[in-house]
């Protein structure tokens, strides 16, 4: 129990709450008894008994087993002293008065231990249920901590293992390797620490998600300057693929977080390259439709798995465990959060004809700023 102090919610001692209780246990009866007096002409024996009778149920529910025994005895004495003639006397001369304070007396004392088995039972049901819930947490938790650690053992295992032979190869072997190999063995260390980079700061960018330290800076863009700069990113990755663009001209802009929004059309991006073979083309497609714009990326693989299309993108998860493509199962989790931060969805659909197709939907919460607006901001 507790009392408000100065605006502030102040716990009570054992004893104190104890105290509080019985003092209750008979204020509430004697609260009644005013209530009851001025209608004392009024309402019948019965109906003031009912009435104590609700006060006890009231102490019982509230405070436990001796309040409400305090009250029901409170409750009978005030009855049988202010509404049972004779009046302002303990004795009761009519035997119906006598058998109602009786009956409420017997009710009182059978509901109070009933409301207190119940106010157990309850406690008890709240401590399993706040204790199941923990147990799962740390089931979940400890689920995610393992598959963490399978993931980075496994994808980071290998390149790890690539750099160490090229690296050795290099020092021991310096003076019997020609210009070339030694190129290609440099080529090698830098291309398997990128992909160790890629795959620590996928780890730490979903980390830095799910804890909510990530704020969304939202600017108004144009969405082929997000495209634009998204396809830049992966110039290189993508120079041997066509990638076909349909945007119609003049889309409204929209208030975004042009950074985050990059990098989920990187990872689709990334994710249709590794996925399909090399030189089918990747196309994507951006339009308006109703409040919101929504982008398409597809590819030419091999298409999502019947009854996968949900559960790609949840945290570690990968279709084939034991592709040859890098990663730990992050990129989708991180398109999800980051789309989901916005406002909006992805959705996962194989498109007709073989491959998979990513739609983002995001809302436009609000009107983009005209040029006049613009304008005479720029003359202020």
């Amino acid at each position: 129990m507790a009392i408000f102090k100065k605006g502030n919610l102040i716990p009570l001692r054992r004893s104190e709450s104890t105290c509080l209780a019985l003092f209750l246990g008979i204020a509430v009866p004697l609260l009644l008894t005013l209530v009851d007096w001025p209608f004392r002409n009024v309402l019948t024996p019965s109906n003031i008994l009912l009435v104590y009778l609700l006060g006890v149920f009231f102490v019982a529910m509230h405070f436990g087993l001796l309040p409400s025994i305090l009250a029901s005895l409170t409750s009978a004495g005030a009855f049988a002293f202010f509404f049972a003639p004779p009046i302002f006397s303990f004795a009761i001369v009519d035997q119906e008065n006598l058998m109602g304070l009786v009956v409420m007396l017997v009710v009182g004392v059978v509901t109070s231990n009933l409301a207190e088995n119940i106010l157990h039972h309850t406690i008890e049901r709240v401590k399993s249920i706040e204790l199941a819930k923990e147990v799962t947490l740390k089931m979940q938790a400890e689920t995610l901590r393992n598959s963490l650690l399978s993931s980075i053992s496994h994808d980071l295992r290998n390149p790890l293992a690539i750099i160490v032979g090229a690296a050795s190869t290099l020092e021991s072997d310096e003076q019997c390797l020609d210009a070339v190999s030694r190129r290609k063995l440099v080529k090698v260390i830098s291309e398997e620490a990128q992909r160790m980079s890629d795959l620590t700061i996928k780890i730490l960018e979903m980390a830095r998600l799910e804890a909510g330290e990530v704020m969304l800076n939202r600017q108004w863009f144009a969405p082929e300057e997000i495209v634009g700069s998204a396809l830049s990113r992966l110039d290189k990755q993508l120079k041997s693929r066509p990638v076909n663009i349909h945007m119609p001209e003049n889309l409204a802009l929209i208030n975004v977080d042009a950074v985050l929004l990059q990098q989920v059309m990187v990872n689709l991006l990334d994710n249709a390259d590794k996925y399909s073979d090399s030189g089918l083309p990747i196309d994507i497609s951006v339009g308006a439709m109703s409040l919101g714009l929504y982008i398409t990326i597809a590819d030419r693989g091999p298409g999502i798995p019947a009854g996968l299309q949900q559960k790609i993108f949840e945290k570690f998860f990968r279709i084939n465990e034991e592709s040859a493509q890098s990663g730990v199962g992050l990129g989708l989790s991180i398109c999800r959060a980051i789309i989901e931060a916005h406002g909006g969805e992805i959705q996962a659909t194989n498109r007709s004809g073989g491959g998979a197709l990513f739609q983002i939907y995001l809302p436009i919460l609000e009107s983009p700023p005209s040029v006049e607006l613009e304008e005479n901001e720029l003359l202020l």
